[in-house]
């Protein structure tokens, strides 16, 4: 579906549709595309949602989901360093509030581990709590 969708869009920007028989028709021609659609969206898709299930199994859901952006700040900076494409300073600034938000998360969430609590409480979850301690005392 993907591979779908960025034929149509190319051939969109190229100004008609000429090519897009030319582009959807690209793996029944050359197997080398064929293989390498297949092995990214079956074999990376697998892996990627295995280790995705690893890092909520140690690090929970909130935690994880926080790491999000990340792969964000990582395209900029491979794409500089790698490709040598130019750096700009809305890049910069977005990629400080990734890190600055990543950072704040899981400090707060490392905190409240350390004392036994969660950092994502719901007022039904504290009032269960409050109603537990009056019963205690």
């Amino acid at each position: 579906v993907t591979y779908v969708l960025l034929a149509c869009l190319e051939a969109l920007i190229d100004g008609g549709g000429a090519g897009i028989v030319a582009l959807l028709t690209l793996p029944a021609r050359e197997h080398t595309v064929l293989w390498a659609a297949l092995y990214q969206g079956n074999v990376c898709g697998a892996i990627s949602f295995l280790l995705g299930n690893v890092a909520i199994q140690y690090l929970g859901v909130n935690r994880d989901a926080s790491f999000v952006g990340i792969s964000t700040f990582v395209s900029i900076l491979a794409g500089v360093l790698l490709l040598g494409e130019p750096f700009s300073l809305l890049q910069g600034v977005g990629a400080a509030i990734i890190i600055a938000g990543v950072i704040i998360a899981n400090w707060r969430a490392g905190e409240d581990a350390e004392r036994g609590q969660s950092p994502f409480v719901t007022s039904s979850q504290k009032g269960r709590t409050l109603e537990r301690d009056e019963l205690d005392g």
